[in-house]
């Protein structure tokens, strides 16, 4: 059987939630058992926390799962995010984009007259290279349909999500969350491009409001 993200996700989830119902039953035991001699040790009690330890783990677990499984389907599994692109033996992408072989290669004889290395190449929609200037100015340069096609997380460098979106040409253009959220060529993006980067805003929002509980409870 294939293995998918998804899958894993789940069979992961199946063993929490066994171990969690487990747990619970243990802390039943010991309410409904005080006084007799099956009455669970209180060792046993302080490795599994009290009742109040154990739903608030149960219910970050969900919410845990719930945001990982969106991540996972955003991103996509399986043959249809596949798709064919022209690239050099020296690694510098030409095209892209194709859904169907038959038309990279009909692409390929105009590309060949540049460059003799030049070939078709099957790779993962969401696996640019990164190597070109964060620059929202230059998302006005893409033209007609837009994909996402990547995503750097912020750092000490960067406060925002940067991501990479290509255009039906193959360009790339990289730019943070809000500045991509604002312009126009958001609205010409695919579904999961535009689902992707929402998911990054609410992440980034989410990240912000626990630093800023962090934050007042260490004041």
């Amino acid at each position: 059987m294939e293995l998918t993200g998804l899958k894993a996700l789940r069979e992961a989830n199946a063993i929490a939630v066994h171990w969690w119902s487990v747990m619970e039953m243990i802390s039943e035991q010991a309410k409904y058992g005080e006084g007799r001699k099956d009455t669970v040790p209180k060792w046993v009690l302080n490795a599994i926390g009290d009742w109040r330890s154990q739903h608030a783990a149960h219910d970050a677990h969900k919410a845990h799962m719930e945001r990982a499984g969106q991540a996972l389907r955003i991103a996509g599994e399986g043959p249809t995010s596949l798709v064919y692109e022209l690239w050099t033996d020296r690694g510098h992408r030409l095209d892209g984009q194709y859904d169907f072989r038959a038309d990279a290669d009909a692409a390929l004889p105009e590309w060949l007259a540049q460059y003799p290395d030049a070939k078709v190449t099957l790779v993962h929609r969401q696996s640019p290279t990164f190597g070109g200037t964060v620059d929202p100015a230059l998302l006005d340069t893409l033209i007609g349909r837009t994909f996402w096609a990547g995503c750097f997380f912020a750092d000490e460098q960067h406060q925002q999500d940067i991501h990479t979106v290509q255009d039906e040409t193959g360009r790339c253009a990289y730019a943070p969350t809000s500045e991509l959220l604002a312009h126009p060529c958001f609205s010409r993006m695919t579904r999961k491009g535009q689902e992707r980067v929402q998911f990054s805003a609410s992440e980034a929002t989410r990240k912000a409001q626990l630093r800023a509980l962090a934050e007042k409870g260490g004041a």
